[in-house]
């Protein structure tokens, strides 16, 4: 009977321990060459849960931001008004760059009367309304002046006065004005580009009106507005969801409460309702939501951009026509309050109920609360039916001092229509 030699088969044996090592050193770096190709993308694939990405300009400036604005041009031969506009329309590229250089080199303010404002905006002017009072220093921020101040302001103005352009402001009831470095040729040029005419100050229609004195109104053939599609995020949405908020979307800490889908981490919470609201609540803990900042209390304007930017990862929004629009801000002691609506082509998106489509807490840097009711709209073929400025006015005369404009309004449904709102 013959016995296999010992020696050759500790050679085989040898040969096939070095053959495996060689692969196992082969594959380790053909497994580092694809986590490095991949940008840590083939570990991340295997190990976690990745959101679905999709291509968008994530901003980081203020400029990319759009907000609603509305424009007034008084020349000569009437006022101009363009009551559909956003700041990052290129429509509003020459009336911005003006608004820029004169925040830009504005000097020292002083008060002056409501009076004296009205009777500036009968000259050759640029009139502003964003619809809300902001930080001077983020309303800098849209037209890409660095500003620090924290003052608040809705309307501005500029205002040609013998030969020198006037920056004037308003703060609730106080008026202020102060000189700028702006050409008043360059402003008279800008205005005599519109076709003047065709809107009004509400004071200007009736002087002893009840409503906002400056509310902006249309008064030749009103534009169109199309009626809007709307829905909410879906199944397929919630891992973007999820991990916008820093959350791994295939966790298994969840459970159902009624309609709403809890998910936890930690001492956080998240609550996807049924109806599409989104309610988050940060903890204590190191996975808490942070915004970038260069400081422990965010600036005014790192605080819109961080939240904006939040916001934005956590729905996509490349096939709507809309976009969130910062709405309101406040500050107390650390902690900013920061609401967003939706706009569609610089038309307001209200929802039924007066609450803005989001509203985000900040304690230092880090997301306290939030609430988002995240919808996409599109545009159909159908138009809005609109009351005509008499009978809106009419109505609007029983609200004191309420501002009237066109806005659309969201009850949750899968279309809405625009109106008139008298708020």
């Amino acid at each position: 009977m013959n016995h296999p030699d010992p020696q050759r088969k500790n050679t085989v044996q040898n040969v096939l321990i070095v053959l495996l090592s060689v692969s196992a050193v082969l594959m380790f770096i053909r497994t580092q060459i694809l986590f490095r190709e991949n940008g840590n993308r083939y570990l991340t694939d295997l190990f976690s849960a990745q959101a679905p990405t999709w291509e968008s300009s994530v901003p980081t400036e203020l400029t990319e931001i759009s907000a609603p604005v509305q424009l007034a041009a008084t020349g000569a031969y009437g006022l101009y008004g363009n009551l559909r506009l956003s700041t990052t329309d290129e429509s509003f590229t020459q009336p911005g760059s003006l608004l820029r250089m004169a925040l830009g080199s504005a000097g020292s303010s002083e008060k002056c009367s409501e009076s004296e404002f009205r009777a500036a905006l009968t000259g050759t002017s640029l009139y502003f309304d964003f619809k809300t009072p902001l930080p001077l220093s983020v309303i800098g921020g849209f037209v890409g002046a660095d500003l620090s101040s924290s003052v608040l302001s809705q309307r501005l103005a500029l205002v040609s006065e013998a030969g020198n352009v006037i920056l004037y402001s308003t703060q609730g009831t106080d008026f202020f004005r102060c000189a700028t470095h702006v050409s008043a040729e360059d402003l008279a040029q800008i205005v005599n580009s519109y076709q003047l005419g065709n809107a009004s100050f509400a004071y200007e229609l009736d002087e002893n009106t009840v409503q906002d004195p400056y509310s902006l109104l249309q008064t030749d053939s009103l534009p169109s507005y199309p009626v809007l599609s709307a829905s909410s995020h879906t199944e397929d949405d919630k891992s973007a969801i999820l991990s916008a908020l820093g959350y791994n979307p295939r966790t298994n800490s969840r459970y159902a409460d009624g309609s709403t889908e809890v998910v936890l981490d930690g001492d956080r919470t998240v609550r996807l309702s049924a109806d599409g609201d989104i309610v988050y609540q940060g903890g204590g803990s190191a996975s808490t939501v942070q915004i970038a900042s260069g400081d422990d209390v965010p600036t005014a304007r790192e605080s819109v951009i961080g939240v904006y930017q939040l916001l934005s990862g956590m729905l996509d929004t490349q096939n709507s026509e809309a976009n969130l629009c910062l709405s309101g801000m406040t500050l107390s002691g650390d902690s900013w309050t920061l609401n967003f609506s939706y706009q569609s082509g610089g038309t307001k998106i209200l929802r039924g109920d007066g609450s803005p489509a989001a509203q985000v807490v900040l304690s230092g840097k880090n997301v306290k609360t939030l609430r988002f009711f995240p919808r996409r709209y599109s545009a159909t073929e159908e138009e809005s039916l609109l009351l005509p400025l008499t009978q809106a006015m009419a109505i609007a005369s029983a609200y004191d001092g309420a501002d009237l404009e066109i806005c659309y309004t969201d009850n949750g449904g899968g279309s809405i229509s625009a109106g008139w709102i008298a708020e």
